[in-house]
């Protein structure tokens, strides 16, 4: 073999490195990109201006065509609550998604979608009560109320959903109740 053919097989390999290395670069600055240009959208739908919060509800799946999926998240947390999704409570949700208007967003009913899935992890619940902090300091207090009372309300009906003991009684178990004081508390923080 010349040198010739040993520096240009050479020169080809450290090539074919580089230009692997420049798509991964490239690809790596396309994501950050996109998850930049999702959060200044997720910012000017939400008011929101608090970069960790932005940060969480993107990295739990929330853009701004899914945001008004937010308000969701403690029904699924409330449904979720003893280990399994019982076919009232993923009524109930769905029940409520149509009612939020959002059955004609593809996007939002897959992510509703993936929540009744399975259970979600609790990053998600940790930053739906840091996204009810920031509402409790930007919202006036008459909103802040009516939408505490919304979900609360929202959420014992999902609770309920299960039918209790022998599909009799309206109980809530005791997994739920736990969900849903963790709920009230949020509003109370």
């Amino acid at each position: 073999m010349s040198n010739d053919d040993f520096s240009s097989r050479g020169q080809a390999l450290e090539d074919a490195f580089f230009y692997q290395k420049d798509q991964q670069l490239l690809e790596r600055l396309k994501v950050e990109i996109q998850a930049k240009e999702a959060k200044e959208q997720l910012a000017a739908v939400s008011g929101l201006t608090d970069e960790h919060l932005l940060s969480a509800l993107i990295a739990a799946g929330i853009r701004a065509e899914t945001l008004a999926c937010v308000s969701l998240i403690p029904l699924v947390a409330v449904a979720w609550a003893d280990g399994k999704l019982e076919s009232a409570e993923k009524q109930a949700i769905e029940r409520a998604l149509h009612e939020k208007g959002l059955p004609n967003n593809p996007v939002a009913v897959e992510l509703v979608g993936a929540w009744l899935g399975q259970p979600p992890a609790e990053a998600l619940m940790n930053t739906w009560e840091e996204y009810v902090g920031v509402l409790s300091s930007t919202l006036e207090a008459t909103q802040f109320s009516l939408l505490r009372d919304d979900v609360l309300s929202r959420a014992e009906a999902v609770a309920k959903a299960a039918g209790g003991f022998l599909n009799v009684v309206n109980t809530i178990s005791r997994s739920e109740q736990l969900v849903l004081d963790r709920l009230k508390a949020a509003f109370s923080a």
